[in-house]
């Protein structure tokens, strides 16, 4: 990543407005307290260091941003905070939608909409949408219940 991915200017920007990186070593003596075993591994945590995503191994930078933009809408819809990870959800579907990002984006882009709205047309529309579009996703597979809304 080193010298394909963080180099990258877009990428560098993305983090620098979004994130604070920090970079440990696999070897170092923190790195039990985050269970790192491989380089690469991104953590999303909050600011109580609680973690919410996990993504070990490479990412070129035409995934690395939605894979980015997922972690913090993850850390959002973590904390209840629904409009502002739908904002995101919506956004890696509008700006990457075939990165590997985007099918749990509509996944969780619908549970948030259904959280704020109650309604559970959505999760139904969503599933249709997701199995139209990402019919080989773990995500689509997920979704299956909905169907029967």
């Amino acid at each position: 990543m080193g010298a394909v991915t963080y180099p990258d200017q877009k990428v560098q920007d993305f983090i620098s407005a979004n994130f604070v990186p920090l970079r440990l070593s696999p070897n170092g003596e923190r790195a039990d307290a985050f269970f790192l075993r491989w380089t690469p591994t991104l953590l999303a945590l909050d600011s109580d260091g609680h973690e919410h995503q996990r993504v070990v191994g490479f990412l070129e930078p035409a995934q690395f941003i939605p894979a980015l933009m997922l972690m913090k809408a993850k850390v959002f819809f973590a904390h209840a905070q629904f409009t502002e990870a739908r904002s995101l959800f919506e956004q890696i579907l509008k700006e990457c939608p075939g990165s590997f990002a985007a099918p749990e984006s509509v996944y969780l882009g619908a549970v948030s909409k259904y959280r704020l709205e109650k309604d559970p047309g959505v999760l139904k529309a969503a599933q249709q949408d997701i199995a139209s579009r990402y019919p080989d996703s773990e995500w689509t597979h997920r979704m299956l219940p909905y169907r029967l809304l």
